[in-house]
């Protein structure tokens, strides 16, 4: 976590952050993680995707349909992607 000390706009630098506390099941972490990345950069599709998958395996469908209404305006596959999740398609 010493890239967002140096560099705490780096929207990348929260992405991973967030990829790797998904990675550790550490999903309220990596959320905060993928909201950074966001603030950041409102169009990045990555970080809207982890976002939205973590709030699936949360159960919390209603966070990951407004991630899915983010990533309709910015990326179809990655928005049908998180849908399928969602709806378990």
């Amino acid at each position: 976590m010493a890239a967002t000390r140096i560099t705490p706009d780096h929207a990348e630098a929260h992405f991973f952050i967030g990829y790797a506390y998904t990675e550790l099941e550490r999903y309220h972490e990596a959320i905060e993680a993928y909201r950074q990345a966001i603030s950041i950069e409102p169009d990045y599709v990555a970080a809207h995707s982890g976002l939205g998958m973590a709030y699936v395996i949360l159960g919390d469908k209603d966070s990951a349909l407004e991630e899915y209404n983010e990533l309709k305006n910015l990326d179809e596959d990655a928005a049908n992607m998180l849908y399928n999740l969602i709806y378990k398609v």
